[in-house]
């Protein structure tokens, strides 16, 4: 069964990132680690520019975060 990532740290995702294919969702994944890692306390999202609004509020999207509160191996799914 396929869950949709809420939100993730990219520590987990880089775990993961067999997991998402190379002609998906596995570019995103990597540009958006890389992204986070080489910012401080940095964030990315990855979704549609149409559910903009609703990713920033966390009703769409993924999210992907590295600062002090988020573990390095946290992931929430979408219910």
């Amino acid at each position: 069964t396929e869950r949709k990532i809420k939100r993730a740290s990219p520590k987990y995702l880089e775990t993961h990132k067999d997991q998402f294919p190379a002609g998906s969702m596995g570019p995103k994944i990597e540009s958006a680690i890389d992204f986070v890692m080489k910012s401080r306390d940095g964030w990315a999202a990855i979704g549609s520019l149409e559910e903009a609004d609703r990713i920033m509020v966390g009703e769409a999207g993924t999210i992907i975060r590295s600062d002090d509160c988020t573990p390095d191996d946290f992931v929430e799914f979408y219910q």
